[in-house]
């Protein structure tokens, strides 16, 4: 384990475990790297809580169970990282999560994993052309939420917190505004709200899942489309799940809860059939 205070100032740590040994660090270590990186893996889980830990960009670093990185400071993936039999999360904060050319976040390899990322910002991630890439799997998850839990998350529009596309992205569910936290496995709601501000195209998620603490809407013009289903909550808190433009193309809504406001929705659905699942629930006080 990393105990206390592990520096090497903006110089380069490499950590490799063998015999299924794992890497820990409780939350009040604290690791400075310019570069971290494990030019051999981690054997078993790689678990970084250090609140304070400073790492400038994270190398080729794999582990063979779940990979969890907590950043004080604005970080940048820029190798092969991941959790080849476990889960991923990676927060930085108030901070950006950057992504270098060709680095990714890799979850799970038997395509059921879940890869968190908790952050103010993104970059080169979820953006049209994005050459950073993270994989859930086929029938993974793949979360991102704010760090600020007052901040408003974006999507189809780049603007704080955001995804304005789902370029680089691989999962069969994107689930906006709520992060699986580490170890504990605990929900964790941070989206203030969330906002649609352009056309966010879903063409390779199957899912949408929209988790918020206030009102769920979209800005004239804007619009949802080429998704298979939809799952929205406000989680009790007063505001309307207001995805009213018959601009959205929407196959399939699944649970939808608003029980401090209305439910507002319009679609234009590309089979022309549109269908609320078997099983699935619309709460709100109108519909």
């Amino acid at each position: 384990s990393l105990a206390g205070l592990v520096s090497a100032g903006s110089g380069t740590i490499d950590i490799t475990t063998t015999g299924g040994a794992s890497l820990s660090q409780a939350a009040g270590g604290t690791l400075i790297a310019g570069l971290l990186t494990s030019s051999g893996g981690i054997s078993g889980t790689a678990i970084l809580l250090g609140s304070s830990n400073q790492i400038g960009t994270l190398g080729d670093f794999t582990a063979t169970g779940s990979l969890v990185v907590v950043d004080a400071t604005a970080m940048t993936i820029a190798g092969a990282d991941g959790a080849s039999a476990g889960n991923v999360f990676i927060t930085t904060g108030a901070n950006t999560l950057n992504f270098a050319a060709g680095g990714t976040l890799k979850s799970n390899a038997t395509g059921t994993g879940t890869i968190g990322i908790e952050a103010d910002g993104l970059s080169n991630l979820g953006v049209t052309g994005a050459t950073g890439a993270v994989n859930a799997g086929a029938n993974g998850v793949f979360e991102f939420a704010p760090a600020t839990a007052t901040k408003t998350v974006t999507l189809g529009a780049a603007v704080g917190p955001s995804l304005s596309s789902v370029d680089g992205i691989t999962a069969e569910t994107t689930r906006i505004g709520q992060i699986t936290q580490p170890v504990s496995g605990t929900a964790t709601l941070n989206a203030a709200s969330i906002v649609v501000g352009g056309k966010f195209d879903m063409a390779t998620i199957g899912t949408l899942d929209l988790r918020s603490k206030g009102g769920i809407g979209e800005t004239v013009g804007a619009s949802i489309v080429n998704l298979g289903s939809l799952i929205a909550s406000t989680n009790g808190a007063a505001g309307d799940i207001n995805l009213g433009s018959t601009l959205n193309v929407i196959g399939t809504i699944a649970n939808i809860s608003v029980m401090a406001g209305d439910f507002i929705f319009g679609d234009t659905p590309a089979s022309g059939a549109f269908t609320i699942k078997a099983g699935q629930t619309i709460a709100a006080n109108n519909v």
